[in-house]
């Protein structure tokens, strides 16, 4: 979630700012958000891979990260063509405090479940 208030800030600032000197924080900024939220994307994603997976699944995430990439920026182009300059950081701004808000209900699952869920295929429900 500390990543998201990262990206949270370096949204708003960009948005509020008026000094050219502003924007190495908004850079500091944004080098706290990726450094906060790239590897636990990655821990993420390697505990929720079944062990002989871990591997594709990782494969798998980045292709993925990397397809939603292209409709992201041009919908991010098209903002900012059609509506202003700052329109793109407005609808990710908006996006971000809702995912802010959907964390509050995620909850943890215990260690036996999450064992369960990884090693499925070891039950024999016959």
């Amino acid at each position: 979630m500390l990543s998201f208030l990262f990206w949270a800030l370096v949204c708003i600032s960009l948005i509020i700012t008026q000094n050219h000197n502003a924007i190495i924080f908004v850079f500091i900024l944004y080098g706290l958000h990726k450094g906060a939220l790239d590897p636990v994307q990655r821990t993420f994603v390697s505990e929720l891979s079944p062990e002989q997976f871990r591997a594709s699944g990782l494969g798998a995430f980045q292709m993925v990260i990397g397809l939603c990439a292209l409709p992201a920026s041009l919908i991010a182009g098209v903002l900012w063509d059609k509506i202003n300059i700052f329109m793109p950081l407005y609808f990710s701004l908006f996006f971000t405090i809702i995912s802010i808000i959907l964390l509050f209900f995620v909850k943890e699952k215990g260690k036996l479940n999450n064992f369960l869920l990884r090693n499925s295929y070891l039950i024999n429900y016959s």
